[in-house]
């Protein structure tokens, strides 16, 4: 699977979403919440997620955006149309 970094701006904050992100890659959004986010509850999530049509994985930190942003900037950007439930269809 391809892997590519996209930067996404959001109000002026950059951050990126990784499509089929490499071990490093996650490694270092879950890094990056927890300095963030040190007293984050046990359990939240730290990451977001989205699948296209192909089951390629785009994965960012879930603090910087909801899916609809990331969603709507990957159908933007590369037409590429995603959902957060992997087994979605499109029509």
């Amino acid at each position: 699977m391809i892997n590519k970094e996209y930067i996404i701006n959001v109000n002026g904050n950059l951050f990126p979403v990784f499509k089929n992100p490499t071990d490093e890659q996650y490694n270092s959004l879950i890094l990056r919440f927890k300095e963030l986010y040190p007293f984050c509850p046990a359990g939240e999530p730290k990451t977001r997620q989205t699948f296209d049509k192909d089951n390629n994985i785009y994965m960012w930190m879930s603090g910087d955006a909801m899916h609809y942003i990331v969603e709507s900037f990957l159908l933007r950007h590369d037409n590429i149309v995603c959902n957060q439930n992997r087994y979605f269809d499109i029509a």
